[in-house]
């Protein structure tokens, strides 16, 4: 009895995952476009080229950026941020940035799990324990966290006008070593590392 209990359940389950499914990736789509946004790398102030610097400095250092280089002439500035979490930027265009694919899959996946749940109750338990064992083993073994390099490029073009452009490079490592890296295109972290910068020029004015 317990059994059909559970097979209804589970059928139970499948339908609604299934139809859910459908429904979330008809309304999904409109959101996903709406979240599309241009990817801008280089924005330009209204100030000279040393007072340019002095903001860029401030700013780094204010997003906990070590600064690693810096040249006045040149316009060059570098910046390290390590951590064990991601950028609070890149979270969140995670978060808002879920298409219907990543929703179906999710949706299977949760699918999987249950059926693997009921597999479990009509399986051995000392298998069970000794494979969970093992798999802990292994995850607790390994230390994984992010090195964030921030490199920017001060270009004068007037007396009064510096074009910035910005480059942040992700390093993903694992154990200390590093295991992949990719330049992160973030418009969030972008724009609100610019609008930083215009507000230390502000303050760096009015003193």
């Amino acid at each position: 009895m317990k059994k059909i209990i559970t097979y209804v359940s589970l059928v139970s389950f499948l339908i609604y995952s299934f139809a859910g499914c459908s429904s979330s990736s008809q309304t999904q789509l409109p959101q996903d476009r709406k979240h599309a946004v241009e990817f801008i790398s280089d924005h330009t102030f209204n100030y000279s080229k040393e007072e340019v610097y002095r903001a860029t400095i401030s700013a780094l250092q204010k997003r906990n950026f070590l600064i690693t280089l810096s040249d006045p002439v040149t316009g060059i500035v570098n910046g390290d941020y390590s951590s064990s979490k991601l950028l609070q930027e890149e979270e969140d265009a995670q978060s808002s940035g879920k298409s219907s694919f990543l929703t179906t899959c999710l949706t299977i996946v949760g699918i999987v799990l249950f059926i693997w749940l009921i597999a479990l109750i009509f399986s051995s338990d000392s298998s069970s324990s000794d494979d969970n064992s093992s798999s802990n083993y292994d995850s607790d073994s390994k230390v994984y966290s992010y090195r964030y390099s921030n490199s920017i490029k001060l270009t004068s073009l007037s007396e009064n006008q510096t074009e910035v452009s910005l480059q942040l490079i992700r390093m993903d490592l694992e154990n200390g070593a590093v295991v992949n890296q990719a330049e992160v295109q973030n418009s969030l972290f972008n724009e609100a590392f610019f609008a930083l910068m215009e507000k230390e020029l502000t303050i760096l004015k009015n003193r």
